[in-house]
């Protein structure tokens, strides 16, 4: 959807109602800068993705990436800033070791990072999903 083309609504963290931006959940620069295919994730839990493999699943493939239009450009950038600079070190530190990890594999990624802003990324997302009237003001 080009800059122009972006939807209007209630921001899911202030309530202001105008354009809003895109986005990136996990952040663009954490290797999110690709197409990815979303669907419910009902429809994924539970198969048996070896004797399923030919069903087609339903969804549909966004090509910038993970993430939606939740937030007024004003707090995406806000909140952006609080966490994006240490996930992305996170996930950058993480990605070769967990590129030849097997399931059940214990790694250990040596990492300089505020735990805390990491985790609070997650819930972040969580809380713009929440319906408008449920938002932090």
């Amino acid at each position: 959807m080009a800059r122009d083309n972006r939807p209007e609504g209630p921001c899911c963290l202030c309530g202001t109602v105008g354009l809003l931006s895109f986005e990136h959940v996990p952040p663009q620069s954490a290797f999110n800068d690709s197409s990815v295919f979303l669907a419910e994730i009902k429809r994924l839990l539970g198969r048996d993705w070896w004797a399923d493999s030919d069903d087609e699943i339903e969804g549909r493939t966004q090509q910038r990436g993970a993430g939606q239009y939740t937030l007024c450009e004003a707090c995406n950038n806000k909140t952006g800033g609080w966490y994006v600079s240490d996930y992305v070190r996170l996930a950058q530190a993480a990605m070769p070791a967990l590129s030849v990890a097997k399931a059940g594999d214990v790694v250990g990624i040596p990492v300089d990072i505020r735990p805390l802003r990491v985790f609070e990324a997650d819930p972040g997302y969580v809380l713009q999903r929440l319906r408008p009237e449920l938002r932090f003001s």
